[in-house]
C-alpha cells in the first residue's frame, strides 16, 4: 500500500538530522530533510516527480531503428496495399491504394480522368506502407516522397499493365499515376520486453 509523502517525512524524521528548509520551501523540516537526502522516494512514498511536477515515467519504451535505403525499398516493395497522400481542392487526402513498384517509380492504377489522377499530375505526394502488429507493438513504416505525374507513353502503360495491378473499383478505363521515389524514409519498431515474462525468466535462472 502505497505511504504519503508526509507520513514518510514524519517516520525519516525521527532517524534523520533536521536540514534548514528549502528555500521558498512551506514543507515540513522532516519532509524537506528526506527532499535533501533522497533524490527518489523512499520505496514505499508516493511515486517521485522532476521539476515542474511531471511524474517521472520508468516504462520501458519501444526501440525505433531508423532503415537504409536498401532496406526501405525492400520493404516498399513487399506489400500490395498502401496510402497515398495528396492534396485535392487545397485540401489534404489519404487514400487507401494497390501499387507495385518498378525501375525507381510507385506505379498506381486509378480511373482514367478521375479526381486522383487530376489531383497529383505534376504534384509532389506520398506513399506511405507499413506493416504493425496490434499485440506486441512491433512493426515497421516506410514513406516515399517524390513528383507525380500520369503514365501516358504507350510503353510505359503497357509495362504497367504487366504488374496486375486493379483499382479498387473497377474500371474500364484504367490510367497509371507514377511516382518517382526521391525522399525515402523508414523505421522499425521492436516490441516493449514484458516485464512480466522478464521476471519469471530471471526468476529461473541458476543461482550462482
Amino acid at each position: 500500500m502505497a505511504v504519503s509523502a508526509g507520513t514518510c517525512g514524519r517516520t525519516l524524521g525521527s532517524i534523520v538530522p533536521a536540514l534548514p528548509p528549502l528555500s521558498g520551501s512551506t514543507v515540513d523540516a522532516p519532509v524537506a530533510s528526506a527532499a535533501r537526502l533522497f533524490p527518489r522516494a523512499p520505496r514505499g512514498c508516493d511515486r517521485p516527480t522532476r521539476g515542474g511536477g511531471a511524474l517521472i515515467d520508468d516504462t520501458p519504451s519501444p526501440t525505433v531503428i531508423a532503415l537504409d535505403d536498401i532496406e526501405c525499398r525492400r520493404l516498399l516493395a513487399t506489400p500490395e496495399f498502401g496510402r497515398l497522400v495528396f492534396t485535392s481542392g487545397a485540401l489534404p487526402v489519404v487514400q487507401p491504394v494497390r501499387f507495385g513498384v518498378r525501375n525507381g517509380q510507385v506505379l498506381i492504377p486509378t480511373h482514367a480522368g478521375g479526381r486522383m489522377a487530376r489531383a497529383v499530375r505534376g504534384a509532389v505526394v506520398a506513399v506511405e506502407v507499413d506493416r504493425m502488429d496490434a499485440v506486441t507493438g512491433a512493426g515497421w513504416t516506410v514513406t516515399a516522397v517524390g513528383p507525380a505525374h500520369v503514365l501516358t507513353d504507350p510503353d510505359d502503360i503497357a509495362a504497367a499493365a504487366l504488374l496486375g495491378l486493379r483499382t479498387w473499383i473497377p474500371t474500364s478505363r484504367y490510367s497509371y499515376v507514377a511516382v518517382q521515389i526521391g525522399i525515402l524514409r523508414g523505421y522499425r519498431v521492436s516490441p516493449v520486453p514484458d516485464r512480466a515474462a522478464t521476471s519469471a525468466v530471471v526468476g529461473r535462472l541458476p543461482q550462482s
